[in-house]
């Protein structure tokens, strides 16, 4: 697990080095979308790591500073940023308790590279698309984060889904450069609810305009 990875790896304290988390300041929510905000000091890092519930990604650091939208899970989260400085690895966490509904699905990707553009694409059963031109779909699921200048998170929602086929897929609309891009796909069924399962698939996509099925999944309706 990198939380257990990067703590192993943590030096003595120094004060002039560190990771603070602006916001959110942890307590009760009821917003679906935050941002997490904050700085690295003491160094002059350009990426940190995201932990959200267990789930991770890379994250920009520009200035010292980070800035990222997260889509909260119903109850209680666990919000962690690590970061690498002259001192060793360094973090800070927050606990948000979300008073947002149960999701019947959530997918979530990310990728490695900086400054590049990836889409998650996910076709409901009816055949309608949800992506970046078209964020709202009829049965209510919603493109929550669309973000083009790497590393992601894409986050699609659905509160209540009708049953069938939920084709997700990923598109490399723009690599800026890069070489290649390693995506990571969390797909999470009945969020919040004892029910919850999560899957993940992780990819590759190494040119302009490639697009991975990642999984035609197959929902049902539990109520």
């Amino acid at each position: 697990m990198l939380v257990c990875a990067l703590g192993s790896r943590l030096a003595a304290e120094d004060p002039a080095c560190g990771v603070r988390i602006a916001s959110p300041d942890g307590g009760w929510s009821s917003q679906r979308v935050v941002h997490v905000r904050g700085s690295v000091f003491g160094g002059s890092s350009r990426r940190a790591f995201l932990v959200t519930n267990g789930s991770y990604q890379v994250v920009s650091v520009v200035d010292g500073n980070f800035d990222v939208e997260q889509v909260l899970s119903p109850g209680e989260n666990v919000i962690q940023v690590w970061a690498e400085t002259p001192a060793g690895y360094r973090s800070d966490a927050v606990v948000v308790h979300s008073t947002v509904p149960p999701l019947d699905v959530k997918v979530t990707l990310t990728w490695d590279t900086d400054a590049s553009d990836v889409d998650l694409w996910v076709t409901d059963p009816t055949g309608e698309k949800c992506f970046y031109e078209h964020k709202e779909t009829a049965i209510g699921g919603r493109l929550d984060i669309d973000v083009t200048d790497g590393y992601g998170p894409e986050t699609f929602t659905l509160p209540c889904a009708v049953p069938g086929n939920y084709l997700i897929e990923a598109h490399f609309f723009g690599d800026a450069g890069q070489p290649q891009a390693r995506c990571r796909a969390t797909v999470a069924l009945r969020e919040g609810t004892p029910a919850e399962e999560r899957r993940s698939y992780e990819f590759l996509l190494t040119h302009t305009g490639d697009v991975a099925r990642i999984t035609s999944l197959a929902v049902g309706v539990h109520r």
